[in-house]
């Protein structure tokens, strides 16, 4: 085992993975359900789904798989 590689547990079943760093830019699959390792798992706050969200669609305001409603608020400074 080198050193310098990382150890990313899949979201989806819950394998170690171990990831060299030359890889680390590329695009990243579980060895064991082959799903992608660069994804993250959002709540929605109005109906409690888990949805499952890319690092490069986090930026885009993602919506709710189940009540199409925005993941997220965008947060704005508020002057009293």
């Amino acid at each position: 085992m080198d050193l310098n590689e990382i150890i990313i547990r899949c979201l989806k079943c819950g394998q170690k993975n171990r990831i060299p760093p030359d890889r680390l830019s590329k695009k990243m699959l579980c060895g064991k359900c082959h799903s992608r390792l660069d994804e993250l798992i959002v709540q929605c706050f109005i109906c409690g789904a888990k949805n499952r969200v890319s690092d490069e669609k986090l930026q885009a305001r993602p919506i709710c798989g189940r009540c199409r409603l925005p993941l997220y608020k965008c947060s704005r400074p508020v002057s009293h």
